[in-house]
C-alpha cells in the first residue's frame, strides 16, 4: 500500500479515536467511562452501525448514538482500504478504554446483519437477512475480490458469462440460428428481428426480452444470469405443435380470398392514425413474418418487402420467412407499418396482445400455426 494511503489511514484512524474518546466523556455525563464499543458496516452507498456505552451508572453496556465523526471515518477508511483483487472490509469493531486507547479490528469475511437483535452484527437473526444478497453482490462489484477471496456466503454461483457460453454451445446442437438470441456480450445491432435477448440491468438483475422492430417485450426478470439463460433454453425447447403442410396454390386462394377484407381494414387504420386498433385475427388466412418465430409482429402472406419498413439485417444469415394461419379468432393490434429504413412503409402489419406475449407463445397454445407450404 502506498505511504500516502498508509497516512491517510493513520490519520483516519486517529480521527476515529477522536471521536469515540469525544462521544464516550459526553454519554458518560457524570459517570466514569468504562469502555465505549462501535460496530459499523457497508454495503454499496447504505450502512449502518452500533454503538454501546459501559460506565459506573449501568451494570450493563447500554445503546448509544453512533457518532457522526466515528461514521464518516470509518466510510473513509473503507474506501482507503479498498484494495485491487483484494476488496476491501465488510464491518469494523472499535473499542475505545480509558484513557485513550484504541482498538480496531476489521471483518473482511463474515457476514454482517444489520438486523441482528444480539449485540453483535456478525450474529444470524431469524428474519431474513439485512443487507440482501444483492446489495452484498452489489457492494462486492464495486470493491472486487479475486475469486479465492470471495467469502464462501458470498460467491457467486458462476463467473460472468459461463452460462451464457453454455447456452450458446447448447443453442447450437438444436440448430437455432445465432444470431436469433442476443447474450450480454453480444452486438444487439448484427439479430435478426424476433431474438430472444438476456439483457443485463445491474448486479443481481437480468431480464429476458424479446426484441422485434424496434419494439421490446418483457418475458421475465432473474437475479442471475444462469436462471436467465435457463430461462431462454426452456423458451426456445418447449414443443409445439408440428407445422401444417398446406399446397403453396391454396395458399394462394386463401391469401387472395382475404383481399377484400384487407382493403376495408387499411381504410379503417388509415382513419384511425398511430397505434391502429384491435381486432380479430381472420381465421384461416396465412400470414407470415421475416427473421425468427421468437417475434411480435406479423403481416399478411407476400406482403412488399418495401411495405414491411424492415431495417436491412433483417433478411441476413439465418432469417427466414415464417408462414403462420390463425386456427382461431385471436385479439391482434392492427396498424400502417409507418416509413423506416428508407421503406415507404404503408402495409397493415399486427401486432400480438398481451403481457409477456409472442409469436411464439401463439403458437404454442395452438391459435398459430406454422405452415409448410407444399407442391
Amino acid at each position: 500500500m502506498p505511504g500516502m494511503e498508509l497516512d491517510a489511514i493513520s490519520d483516519l484512524t486517529e480521527q476515529l479515536g477522536r471521536s469515540l474518546l469525544t462521544a464516550a466523556k459526553v454519554e458518560a455525563g457524570t459517570q466514569s467511562w468504562l469502555r465505549f464499543d462501535v460496530e459499523w458496516s457497508q454495503a454499496g452507498t447504505q450502512h449502518s452501525g452500533r454503538a454501546y456505552l459501559t460506565d459506573t451508572g449501568h451494570a450493563a453496556p447500554r445503546p448509544v448514538r453512533v457518532p457522526d465523526a466515528a461514521v464518516g471515518a470509518l466510510a473513509a477508511l473503507r474506501a482507503h482500504m479498498s484494495a485491487a483483487r483484494k476488496g476491501t472490509w465488510l464491518s469494523a469493531a472499535a473499542s475505545m478504554t480509558p484513557p485513550g486507547s484504541l482498538d480496531v479490528s476489521y471483518n473482511y469475511d463474515r457476514r454482517p446483519y444489520w438486523n441482528s437483535t444480539t449485540g453483535s452484527m456478525l450474529d444470524a437473526p431469524e428474519e431474513p437477512p439485512v443487507p440482501t444478497d444483492e446489495k452484498w453482490l452489489a457492494d462486492l462489484r464495486r470493491h472486487p475480490r479475486e475469486r479465492d477471496l470471495v467469502p464462501a456466503w458470498l460467491t457467486p454461483d458462476h463467473v460472468e458469462g459461463e452460462e451464457a457460453a453454455r447456452l450458446r454451445a447448447a443453442l447450437g446442437t438444436i440448430g437455432h440460428p445465432q444470431r436469433g438470441v442476443v447474450l450480454p456480450g453480444d452486438d444487439p445491432n448484427a439479430a435478426l428481428e424476433g431474438t430472444i435477448e438476456v439483457v443485463r440491468y445491474g448486479p443481481r438483475h437480468y431480464g429476458v426480452q424479446i426484441e422485434d422492430y424496434g419494439q421490446h417485450e418483457l418475458l421475465a426478470e432473474h437475479f442471475t444470469e444462469r436462471d436467465a439463460c435457463a430461462t431462454v433454453w426452456g423458451y426456445l425447447t418447449a414443443p409445439v405443435p408440428q407445422p401444417l403442410q398446406i399446397p403453396t396454390e391454396e395458399l394462394a386462394q386463401r391469401a387472395q380470398a382475404a383481399q377484400r377484407s384487407y382493403t376495408d381494414l387499411h381504410a379503417r387504420l388509415m382513419q384511425a392514425g398511430p397505434g391502429g386498433i384491435i381486432t380479430n385475427l381472420a381465421a384461416g388466412v396465412p400470414y407470415d413474418r421475416i427473421g425468427v418465430l421468437d417475434g411480435l409482429y406479423f403481416y399478411p402472406w407476400r406482403t412488399p418487402w418495401e411495405q414491411r419498413s424492415l431495417p436491412p439485417a433483417a433478411a441476413g444469415e439465418g432469417a427466414r420467412e415464417i408462414i403462420l394461419m390463425a386456427m382461431q379468432p385471436v385479439e391482434v393490434q392492427a396498424e400502417i407499418v409507418p416509413p423506416w429504413f428508407d421503406q415507404p412503409g404503408g402495409g397493415i402489419r399486427f401486432h400480438v396482445e398481451g403481457k409477456g406475449r409472442g409469436v411464439r407463445d401463439l403458437v404454442r397454445a395452438g391459435v398459430l400455426r406454422q405452415v409448410l407450404p407444399v407442391n
